[in-house]
């Protein structure tokens, strides 16, 4: 990785863990330079402002979580498998990556307006999949986006709940019984 790289990478770690430790409007651009240890002018070589680099942090990453879904759901075909890759993507998501988790969980209100109906999102990935269950009738909720509320919610109040310090395991951990509940709510067995 090129040096000018490694700098905004660094740059992006750090204000990273300044926005969620600190919020965004509490942590300055002389905080961030100081935690990545360059000057304040460095960092405006990267960055025109706090708020492009918080704005590029949530639309980036937050775009990126929609590739890497879409890579592991590609070969996946079935409806309740799909599901089964989608909690234990989030959970692992959550395990591997908890403050950039956090700051997506805590930023996407103000910066999720940001995206336009071409980006593709999560939330657009996990749209499409409950629209093609609800054609080949493998899905009970016959509104995607109803679907997806309900998939969401299950992953991220349970996220929610370990940044709050309510559940102390590991999202992975109860991964089997998330993607029980999702299957209940979302996955029509043969016997309905």
């Amino acid at each position: 990785m090129a040096r000018g790289q490694l700098t905004k990478q660094k740059i992006q770690d750090c204000a990273l863990h300044l926005f969620v430790e600190q919020g965004i409007k509490s942590a300055t651009i002389r905080d961030i330079a100081h935690a990545a240890h360059i000057s304040e002018g460095a960092l405006y070589r990267h960055y025109p402002s706090k708020e492009a680099l918080a704005k590029d942090l949530f639309l980036t990453s937050y775009k990126a979580l929609s590739v890497e879904l879409r890579q592991r759901l590609a070969p996946i075909t079935e409806f309740e498998v799909q599901i089964k890759v989608i909690i234990h993507y989030f959970c692992e998501k959550y395990d591997n990556h908890p403050v950039l988790f956090q700051y997506l969980l805590i930023t996407q209100h103000h910066y999720a307006q940001l995206l336009s109906a071409q980006d593709q999102t999560p939330l657009t990935v996990i749209k499409a999949l409950l629209q093609q269950a609800i054609d080949t009738k493998a899905c009970k909720i016959n509104d995607p986006m109803l679907g997806a509320a309900i998939l969401y919610g299950i992953v991220l109040q349970s996220a929610s709940f370990r940044i709050y310090g309510h559940i102390q395991r590991s999202m992975s951990e109860d991964a089997p019984i998330l993607y029980k509940a999702a299957k209940a709510a979302l996955v029509l067995s043969a016997a309905q």
